[in-house]
């Protein structure tokens, strides 16, 4: 005859040994569970059974505005005669930028500074420790000028060039709906990602349930190709032969991370 000790036959003891056991089951439950889990792809908190995937894409487009910067700098012993010059000089300018067409919401200044000019002296008997000395000032500013007409803008180069601009730089040629331009892009990245998921969940034996998750991987950039003015000795700073601008073509890429459920 088996005997039970009679310590665990009391009814407060079976009780507590049921529920040690329901316990033990229910994580034996949880860990056979969280096993299976971890076989998915994509597995996280939130959602279950997706693939990530990236695509990239590109538009192009033919420029149709062109956008430059024109300055002068000038020199003077005060500050009123210095700006006085250079207000003569960029007011030339503009009038014949007025006068070849350019509207005045595209003449737009970015820079206008006036500064002091200083020589530096070593130390001597006379001076010593060294100072400097004001000899002057200087003002310099610079514009902005867009343009549509695109056949005109070697011509406008060498004209501001010959009325007084000691700097013509920043020759671009860009696409006014820009947004338009990067939105294709994006549009053919996301094209890219999804066939990209459709051949991935192919070889993984798997169906495609919608998206879960965007990304875009670094922006949408452009990748512009611009032309820069070449100007010879005589051509454009004063000269009377302005340069050749073939504008080629615009390309803006796009990068973009795709997450789709699965089942």
């Amino acid at each position: 005859m088996t005997y039970i000790d009679e310590r665990y036959s009391t009814p407060l003891t079976k009780v507590v040994l049921a529920l040690l056991l329901i316990v033990t089951f229910f994580f034996v439950v949880m860990s056979v569970n969280e096993i299976r889990e971890g076989a998915y792809i994509g597995q996280s908190s939130d959602v279950q059974n997706t693939i990530s995937v990236n695509g990239k894409g590109e538009a192009t487009a033919i420029p149709d505005t062109a956008k430059f910067t024109v300055g002068v700098t000038h020199e003077a012993d005060t500050a009123e005669e210095a700006q006085t010059q250079s207000s003569e000089a960029m007011n030339e300018i503009i009038n014949y930028l007025a006068d070849a067409g350019i509207a005045e919401e595209d003449i737009k200044t970015i820079n206008y500074n006036v500064s002091p000019r200083y020589e530096y002296y070593e130390a001597q008997i006379s001076r010593p420790g060294g100072q400097r000395q004001l000899v002057g000032y200087e003002v310099s500013q610079t514009i902005e000028v867009t343009t549509d007409d695109l056949d005109r803008a070697g011509e406008l180069l060498s004209g501001v060039g010959s009325r007084g601009a000691d700097r013509v730089s920043g020759l671009q040629f860009v696409v006014d709906d820009e947004e338009g331009v990067l939105r294709e892009a994006r549009g053919n990245a996301i094209a890219d990602a999804r066939i990209n998921a459709e051949q991935l969940a192919e070889d993984l034996g798997v169906r495609l349930d919608g998206v879960v998750g965007y990304n875009e991987l670094g922006g949408v950039s452009p990748m512009y190709r611009m032309e820069q003015a070449a100007f010879a000795d005589d051509a454009g700073m004063g000269g009377g032969v302005s340069p050749q601008l073939p504008t080629g073509e615009n390309r803006v890429e796009s990068r973009v991370q795709v997450i789709y459920k699965i089942r």
